[in-house]
């Protein structure tokens, strides 16, 4: 089995409050300045995928992460909950 290397996941999911993908965005450039063999993932849905690449752009986002996982929780939850 190929050895994975060494990374930082980040969890980021906007409300109206609070834009969390934006301070994923800046944790994981602080990753990528003092951690340098590191990689950065971020799990999101896509209202705030949407949301980061209209704010940011794809270039800021292609620098700072290196996966991006979109997934939709409420689907998830509904598919749960709907199969007790």
């Amino acid at each position: 089995m190929k050895k994975r290397g060494n990374g930082v996941c980040m969890f980021a999911y906007n409300n109206e409050q609070l834009d969390y993908v934006k301070f994923a965005t800046i944790a994981a450039k602080y990753v990528k300045r003092n951690m340098k063999n590191n990689q950065t993932a971020l799990i999101t849905n896509n209202g705030s995928y949407d949301w980061m690449k209209q704010s940011l752009g794809e270039e800021a986002i292609d620098k700072a992460f290196d996966y991006i996982i979109i997934n939709c929780p409420t689907l998830f939850f509904w598919s749960v909950f709907s199969s007790i």
